[in-house]
């Protein structure tokens, strides 16, 4: 079991992301909170697994709309959570991609006119985004079936998406 505490500190980051990447959520003044993730550990202070899973994978933070009786009670609209045991590995750039990553999953109910739909906390409504892909693989799958496999289908629709794509950045760049 993990436990959890705020990190405000890196605030000024998140809200730079949003300002940057998201700022519709800003000017509708959604408020995310904050809180750093730190796994179980062992007799030796060793973590015991990741701090965080999403979907049973280990992951560098995950964001959660709060509910609307957590949002009466005072809650932020929603909560990134990040692996405190990992994120000192990482540079305030990468931490920047991690929140506009987290960031893109959340998105404002609007109605025919673009207008904001408040929810009966008078907050902003908002809406969880799933990724645009996302591959689950069981290897022996693949191995048995072949071409005929649904996973064969899913990888042929990424490989072709990143074929189109150019990464220069990516050779040494990923701190």
């Amino acid at each position: 079991m993990a436990t959890y505490r705020l990190c405000d500190e890196l605030r000024p980051i998140m809200d730079e992301a949003m300002s940057r990447f998201h700022s519709q959520l800003q000017e509708a003044g959604v408020r995310i909170g904050l809180l750093e993730a730190l796994a179980k550990r062992n007799q030796h202070g060793e973590p015991q697994g990741p701090a965080i899973r999403h979907h049973g994978y280990p992951a560098a933070a995950v964001i959660k709309i709060n509910s609307l009786k957590d949002r009466v009670e005072g809650k932020p609209d929603a909560t990134i959570v990040i692996d405190g045991d990992r994120r000192g590995e990482w540079s305030n750039a990468r931490l920047l991609a991690l929140f506009d990553h987290e960031l893109c999953h959340v998105q404002l109910d609007v109605d025919d006119s673009g207008n904001v739909i408040l929810d009966d906390a008078n907050r902003p409504k908002l809406r969880h985004v799933p990724h645009d892909a996302e591959v689950g693989v069981f290897w022996c799958v693949v191995d048995r079936h072949k071409g005929l496999a649904f996973e064969t289908d899913s990888f042929a629709e990424i490989n072709k998406q990143f074929r189109q794509m150019e990464f220069p950045w990516r050779d040494g760049l990923n701190g």
